[in-house]
């Protein structure tokens, strides 16, 4: 199963860094949110994670948090 990339809208402040980081352009701006829109073309390269600052992203899967910030990759 294909981790999959997380938004928790609550912390996120919609700082558009994980937009303009995206090489894959899995993120979008709907209803001034920030959404995952395009999770099929993610490479699960990680950037966004450590790279949004009120840790509103992570990617996981069904069974288990595969990364989050402040963990490595399991």
């Amino acid at each position: 199963m294909k981790p999959i990339v997380k938004i928790d809208i609550i912390k996120c402040n919609r700082c558009l860094l994980c937009v303009d980081l995206c090489p894959a352009d899995v993120f979008t701006i709907r209803d001034n949110k920030i959404e995952v829109a395009n999770m099929e073309s993610c490479i699960l390269c990680y950037g966004c994670v450590p790279l949004c600052p009120t840790s509103a992203i992570s990617v996981e899967d069904k069974e288990m948090n595969i990364y989050d910030e402040g963990t490595d990759l399991k």
